[in-house]
């Protein structure tokens, strides 16, 4: 495409190869909270699918196989058909950026849990007044 006589290019840096999409269940290098260095780690992509096309990241919630202990935590039902190996749960309360380019596709919760989740992130970010309470 040429632009006031200057070639530009149409060419975009976003991942051709993979669409993530809200509740898409990835591997990813999560640092650590309280401490240096990181682990890989399963999370569950937030963000929509228009940001991650236009985006080099991705919003993420933190999965963990510990059990669920406040209204933040959701258990996933259906870990299994979401590519995770033990009985886990969403951490909606830990959201974080990752680069798209290393991350490893896995699976998928199931839209029940991925609605739930969209929820406790809209309430955590006050983004909904007409959202249910949690139940605690």
């Amino acid at each position: 495409m040429k632009m006031n006589g200057q070639m530009t290019t149409t060419k975009s840096w976003k991942n051709e190869k993979r669409k993530f999409r809200p509740g898409d269940v990835v591997i990813v290098e999560l640092p650590f909270r309280q401490k240096p260095g990181s682990k890989t780690r399963p999370a569950v992509v937030v963000s929509s699918e228009y940001h991650n096309q236009a985006r080099q990241d991705l919003v993420v919630a933190s999965v963990s196989s510990q059990p669920a202990a406040g209204p933040w935590d959701l258990n996933i039902e259906h870990w299994r058909e979401a590519g995770l190996k033990i009985p886990s749960k969403v951490v909606s309360d830990q959201i974080m950026t990752v680069f798209q380019d290393k991350l490893k596709l896995v699976g998928h919760i199931d839209p029940e849990t991925l609605a739930e989740m969209k929820v406790k992130v809209a309430l955590i970010l006050e983004l909904c007044s007409d959202c249910d309470e949690l139940d605690g």
